[in-house]
């Protein structure tokens, strides 16, 4: 399924309750009391300035709903208090900046290898605080499913003795494998090459998870989405750097 916009915001007036990490089944849902809020005195001066308005630090614990499960989940993050009522209550505003472990951002199938995992569960960390350096996890996460795919990272040199490294570019040219999407990988490493130098928006991020998922699960599940359409745009857009 495609990366559910709204649920992966930043910005919400009422936290949601994400999936959980672990087991995929339950939601996680703050434990009673765990909220805390702390003001940063250094904010006072400031909010001075903003009469009735109000910022804040925030941490809570969030328990998984499955009871096979319990995964429990760190979060932090800072929010603002309006101070003024609307129709649906005190207008407050959440900026989660810290999860862990991290919701995923899409289910990653059950089969796809902990080499692959493990940078792509980081990427889901760090959404929250850079994305820019999200994408360049996710485009690590491709360049070790090279690896998985038996894809060589060097070859011998023209001239000489010894080997040199192989760029991902190249590299995805010489995968061969009946279910690995070329065009899709391209689009892969676009969007991290971006995320590496210069600002990428959440839009592309979320593109680049949608086209990933589909690349595992052509992989790993025998199914995908709307990833060429995605992709096409991405490498219409920017081209090859």
């Amino acid at each position: 399924m495609p990366v559910e916009r709204k649920m992966f915001a930043q910005l919400y007036r009422t936290l949601p309750d994400f999936i959980c990490p672990q087991c995929q089944r339950g939601r996680l849902s703050r434990m009673k009391g765990s909220f805390k809020e702390c003001r940063p005195e250094h904010l006072n001066d400031y909010e001075a300035q903003r009469a009735g308005v109000t910022y804040s630090r925030y941490a809570a614990i969030a328990i998984c709903s499955d009871r096979k499960c319990g995964e429990v989940v760190i979060e932090s993050g800072s929010f603002v208090d309006i101070g003024d009522f609307d129709e649906d209550g005190r207008f407050v505003e959440f900026a989660p900046n810290s999860f862990f472990p991290a919701p995923h951002m899409f289910q990653i199938p059950a089969k796809v290898p902990d080499k692959v995992r493990g940078p792509l569960s980081s990427a889901f960390e760090l959404y929250w605080i850079d994305v820019d350096a999200a994408a360049s996890k996710v485009r690590t996460s491709a360049e070790y499913l090279l690896d998985v795919l038996k894809v060589a990272r060097k070859r011998k040199k023209k001239s000489g003795n010894g080997k040199v490294f192989i760029s991902f570019a190249d590299r995805i040219k010489l995968l061969k494998h009946p279910n690995a999407r070329e065009d899709w990988l391209d689009a892969l490493r676009l969007v991290g090459n971006m995320g590496t130098h210069r600002e990428i928006k959440q839009e592309q991020f979320f593109d680049m998870l949608d086209i990933y998922e589909a690349l595992l699960r052509e992989l790993y599940d025998n199914s995908a989405d709307n990833a060429s359409k995605l992709s096409a745009t991405i490498k219409r857009k920017h081209g090859r750097r």
